[in-house]
């Protein structure tokens, strides 16, 4: 009864569900090691909710079950979990997000030829994206810079154009071997 329509799409659900069993069970394993039943429970519980809302083709509870997961992984800080392993949830948990919200746009459309290098191109800047992140995120918990709160806004709006050029040449590689193809 799932979304599945197409092997691009199938790329993008199985992408989901790795993210969301990655996320899910990382932020459970890391709960579980500082003994915190309670939270790695409601991990795996939301984990599990969402897995079977996409599989029924609720694209609804999505948003509701990442917001949810990413406040679980805020609650591993007061816990004491280690905040390397949080930002990774994190990040592989907004992946698992917009790999469900891929899969359910394509599953809403006939199978193209493309779809396969569509799906590709998205992952890669997908991966780039998630990678950055969390690079970032790591330097950040590293070096435990004491910034004014102007120089860290500044340092965001940096990384945030930074993103979109490298996304912006990602999209221009993605169009240019869109053309070689039709070719």
């Amino acid at each position: 009864m799932g979304v599945t329509r197409g092997p691009a799409t199938k790329w993008a659900e199985r992408g989901f569900y790795l993210s969301l069993t990655g996320a899910a069970g990382g932020l459970a394993l890391l709960a579980a090691a500082k003994s915190e039943w309670g939270l790695a429970l409601a991990t795996l519980v939301i984990g599990a909710v969402w897995g079977g809302a996409y599989h029924l083709g609720y694209r609804w509870l999505s948003p509701l079950a990442f917001v949810a997961l990413t406040i679980c992984a805020a609650a591993g800080v007061w816990h004491s979990l280690p905040a390397a392993g949080l930002v990774i949830v994190v990040a592989v948990a907004l992946a698992a997000w917009d790999l469900h919200g891929l899969a359910a746009r394509l599953a809403r459309f006939e199978p193209r030829p493309d779809q396969i290098q569509l799906v590709k191109n998205h992952l890669r800047r997908l991966l780039t994206i998630c990678g950055l992140g969390i690079i970032l995120g790591e330097a950040a918990i590293t070096l435990h810079f004491a910034w004014s709160m102007e120089a860290v806004a500044g340092l965001g709006i940096v990384s945030v154009l930074l993103l979109l050029l490298a996304l912006r040449l990602l999209d221009r590689d993605a169009d240019e071997t869109a053309k070689d193809q039709d070719a």
